[in-house]
Parts: C-alpha cells; structure tokens; sequence
C-alpha cells in the first residue's frame, strides 16, 4: 500500500489535485486522508487537528480521488491511504507529505 501520486515533497498550485494509491490485489476499500500540518500564510503555525477523510472509494482500482487544496500559501499537508480487506482488515500507506498553494 502506497501513494503513487503526488510525490513526496511535491510542490502543488491550483484548486484540486489527484490523489492515488497502489494497492494489494484483496483490497475492496480505501479511505483517503489529509492533514494539515502547517499554514505559512499567516506565520509558521502548527495546526493540531485530526486527519480528515476526503472520500471513500469501493468501486475498485484505479484508487484515486480528487481532492481540493486548502486556501493559502504555502500550506504542509500529509496524505495518508488506508485500505481494507473483504474480512475488515486494515493497512495504512506511508504518509505522504506536500506543500500546496491556493489562493
């Protein structure tokens, strides 16, 4: 289980951006998770709230979602996959950190 897109350390402008991850072949379900973890546009500021689901995807590969940026510039943010088997069986993807910008 891993995020094959973005890249590690990706610098992403606009609005959205992609979101996917390779899976093993039992997998029937995968969340998709950020985190903001830092928002420069108002000085260096660590944000403590939890990761937030973006979607849910059942519907099988590719395993991808859309997701929309936050507001600002530049903003840390950690993505995160995890997926699950027919039995309810979970294993999360490394995190996947990249600095975006919206504005």
């Amino acid at each position: 289980m891993r995020i094959i897109r973005p890249d590690n350390g990706a610098n992403i402008v606009g609005t959205s951006q992609v979101i996917e991850a390779a899976v093993g072949h039992s997998v029937v379900r995968v969340d998709f998770y950020r985190h903001i973890n830092a928002s420069f546009a108002t000085g260096a500021k660590a944000v403590m709230d939890p990761p937030v689901l973006i979607r849910t995807v059942t519907d099988g590969p590719p395993w991808r979602v859309n997701w929309q940026l936050p507001s600002g510039c530049p903003v840390s943010v950690s993505l995160l996959v995890i997926g699950f088997d027919a039995c309810g069986g979970g294993n999360d993807s490394p995190i996947v950190t990249v600095t975006t910008c919206r504005q």
